[in-house]
């Protein structure tokens, strides 16, 4: 009886052992399981996102390129309206500076040349009017005397002079109508 009851003992003691064991193996292997299925979806959440990342990039990196390309041509057309209008002002401008200073050398060119002076077969043309003017106040009146102007009639460039007429009385200086052409080499 006491041999019966030692050999259950033993029995259930080598039962009892090899549950632990069948349990602990169960357990390392639910655990590996566990852990490489841990990994592995560590590894498939990465590459997503790493996958959404570079998407993220590409999407942004086009957004910000078609925003670039889009400031560029307005910029551009911006540029282009503001450079035309500057050129239109500054061709206004000169156009008016130009035109006055046509009306200035057409001005000199009646004061220092007379109507019959340098014309010949009815053609005048003149040639670089030089802007040399000298400029003589008596009391509240000015008298601009140009001194030098170059015309060019029939291929010969002639020199043209204007002088002040000498006057010591006091009264407003005019100047002398007529001009004397020289003959001068090209």
């Amino acid at each position: 009886m006491a041999d019966a009851f030692q050999l259950s003992i033993i029995v259930q003691t080598h039962l009892f052992w090899l549950c632990l064991r069948i349990q602990t193996h169960a357990f390392q292997i639910i655990f590996i399981i566990w852990a490489a299925a841990f990994q592995v979806s560590l590894i498939a959440q990465t590459l997503h996102i790493q996958v959404s990342l570079r998407i993220s990039v590409v999407l942004l990196q086009g957004v910000l390129e078609l925003i670039l390309t889009i400031l560029a041509h307005l910029l551009q057309g911006v540029l282009e309206v503001i450079l035309r209008i500057l050129a239109h002002v500054l061709q206004g401008v000169l156009e008016v500076v130009l035109r006055i200073r046509a009306y200035l050398v057409q001005g000199v060119l009646e004061v220092c040349l007379p109507e019959h002076l340098l014309s010949v077969a009815g053609r005048v043309a003149i040639a670089n009017p030089l802007a040399v003017a000298e400029q003589r106040h008596v009391g509240l009146t000015a008298s601009l005397l140009f001194p030098t102007h170059e015309a060019e009639v029939e291929g010969r460039l002639y020199f043209c002079t204007c002088e002040p007429a000498q006057d010591h009385s006091g009264a407003f200086p005019s100047p002398r109508r007529g001009c004397h052409p020289q003959s001068k080499s090209r």
